[in-house]
């Protein structure tokens, strides 16, 4: 598998869609695959058969293991867990290899632009944008 790496500076730049929010870089450095092969990934996993159970195994921990499975079985780890307040919904952000940000649903496994969202779900401002 061609892997990337990217850089902080590179992931904060890509991130700046997200306006007027949190986000707290916890690596130096950053891997990540071209978008057909997270097309692949993201088919692979099994996330999106899990049952949503309110309050228990919700939007964000769909969000939390998408990410940590992600490092864990491919070493990927250019995902954000992003805790959307204003929508009142959690999502992750995939940084592509040319420094692109796209949303992904971890309930659904749909990958869409941040310019395609569905503003009542992924608002993108005042969030809390982990990676």
């Amino acid at each position: 598998m061609l892997v990337y790496k990217l850089y902080q500076a590179d992931v904060l730049k890509a991130l700046r869609c997200f306006k007027l929010s949190l986000k707290l870089p916890l690596d130096r450095k950053y891997y990540t695959v071209p978008y057909r092969k997270w097309l692949e990934l993201i088919k692979k996993d099994w996330l999106d058969h899990k049952q949503y159970v309110k309050e228990q195994f919700d939007c964000d921990d769909f969000a939390l293991c998408f990410k940590a499975h992600m490092a864990e079985e491919y070493g990927l780890n250019a995902v954000a867990f992003v805790a959307d307040f204003i929508a009142g919904h959690c999502y992750n952000a995939i940084i592509l290899p040319n420094g692109k940000a796209m949303l992904f649903e971890p309930q659904t496994d749909k990958l869409f632009e941040f310019s395609e969202r569905d503003k009542r779900y992924y608002f993108g401002w005042l969030c809390l944008v982990i990676i």
